[in-house]
């Protein structure tokens, strides 16, 4: 999971097909981004409005790995929203 610069939170799904963004004030699902692969494992902003995902293949036998080849790799998706900053510690 991450927030963006309106502290709304975009969770990686594990068994979702993708990443949701809810409203940090209502819960309320504000934005989907669907992928070709079910086990996302992480998700994180770089460059204002990038989004990094990563997914899983370890639990995908022969059949799943031929349906879903893109198992296992880095997913790169331009979101509308922008990066919570982080803090800075000295």
């Amino acid at each position: 999971m991450c927030s963006d610069k309106d502290g709304n939170l975009w969770i990686a799904l594990r068994g979702g097909w993708g990443v949701v963004c809810h409203d940090s004030k209502t819960g309320e699902r504000i934005a989907k981004i669907e992928l070709p692969v079910e086990a996302m494992t992480s998700c994180s902003f770089y460059n204002n409005s990038g989004l990094f995902i990563t997914n899983a293949s370890l639990d995908l036998d022969a059949k799943g790995h031929e349906l879903q080849r893109l198992a296992g790799g880095l997913f790169d998706a331009e979101t509308s929203s922008s990066a919570q900053l982080a803090a800075s510690f000295a």
